[in-house]
């Protein structure tokens, strides 16, 4: 069995890294926060759409990113999470290699009225899952070709519904974006 050959950049090191550019940067990532025994697996969604990137990090939960960059020359991803007016979580990653490594920092509320904020610094890495990236690149192809796909994943959009409600009037499922809807399906065979 033959090893792999190493990148060019890592056979020459007078070659510089390639740049990853916004697009680049969209997919899934692995994402590790801390250390140890102490580490926390979860994910981070990155989205290239309209020439602009988006996304969000699972935290409990997807949780959507503010002030999002990627600084292309720097190499480096800053972003923030809202928990609501009291707390915001600072990340900010570099490029190293194929990872993007560096760190969160929260300034957690005080634990009693008057008392000070203590702040929590975590390293973290993210890795991008190239595997699960491309699955999920080419369920958005279909679902925007109007294919039928099997499952539902977060994020998705609901499939356009058309139909007469009970006074005759039509409607669309678009029309109440945003809103809660609750489809009822019957038949009256």
């Amino acid at each position: 069995m033959q090893a792999a050959e190493p990148p060019a950049s890592a056979q020459d090191p007078e070659k510089k890294t390639v740049q990853w550019s916004d697009a680049d940067m969209a997919g899934i990532w692995d994402f590790t926060i801390g250390e140890g025994d102490d580490a926390f697996a979860t994910t981070m969604v990155l989205e290239f759409k309209e020439k602009a990137l988006s996304g969000n990090v699972n935290l409990g939960g997807p949780m959507e990113m503010a002030n999002l960059a990627w600084n292309q020359a720097d190499a480096a991803l800053t972003f923030v999470v809202e928990f609501g007016p009291d707390m915001a979580i600072d990340f900010a990653l570099k490029r190293e290699g194929d990872a993007l490594v560096g760190t969160l920092t929260a300034n957690e509320p005080p634990a009693e009225e008057g008392g000070e904020s203590e702040q929590m610094v975590e390293n973290i890495t993210a890795v991008k899952n190239l595997e699960k990236s491309k699955a999920a690149a080419e369920r958005a192809a279909r679902i925007a070709r109007g294919e039928v796909v099997d499952g539902v994943e977060v994020g998705d959009h609901a499939p356009e519904i058309e139909g007469i409600d009970l006074d005759g009037v039509e409607f669309k499922l678009s029309d109440y974006a945003g809103k809660v809807v609750m489809l009822d399906f019957w038949g009256d065979w």
